[in-house]
């Protein structure tokens, strides 16, 4: 599972959202108060002044997003989605060993030049052909 932080936090608040998501990811009731051997936690500042995982706060803004405006969202996001292809795979089976010649595949030196692939590159050559 991987989880993402939607950012727009203030530093105040960004452990105490994430203390309280952890606790849903991992079905675990969280209570709202601070257990009292997070003493000599370095993360303790960040829960102050009332100690508590969700301190009552006054209310900012009204939430204006209508349900069709949402669902809207939702929609434009799948549609999205579906037009995205899904990262390529490997088949994981076995090779048979006689599928290729080892001796070509790794390009060793006695072989002569007539045997190596037409790719196989010296070296300590540069592409001008001159040795460096």
């Amino acid at each position: 599972m991987m989880v993402l932080g939607g950012g727009g936090y203030t530093l105040r608040n960004v452990a105490r959202c994430w203390a309280n998501e952890t606790g849903v990811l991992l079905d675990v009731e969280m209570t709202n108060e601070i257990p009292e051997n997070a003493g000599e936690s370095q993360y303790l500042p960040f829960f102050e002044p009332e100690f508590t995982l969700r301190p009552d706060l006054p209310k900012r803004a009204d939430n204006h997003n209508t349900k069709e405006f949402l669902s809207a969202i939702r929609q434009e996001i799948i549609e999205n989605l579906r037009q995205v292809k899904g990262a390529p795979s490997v088949q994981m089976i076995p090779i048979p060993e006689d599928l290729l010649d080892v001796d070509v595949a790794l390009c060793r030196p006695e072989l002569g030049d007539e045997e190596r692939p037409k790719d196989y590159e010296e070296t300590n050559v540069t592409y001008s052909g001159v040795e460096a």
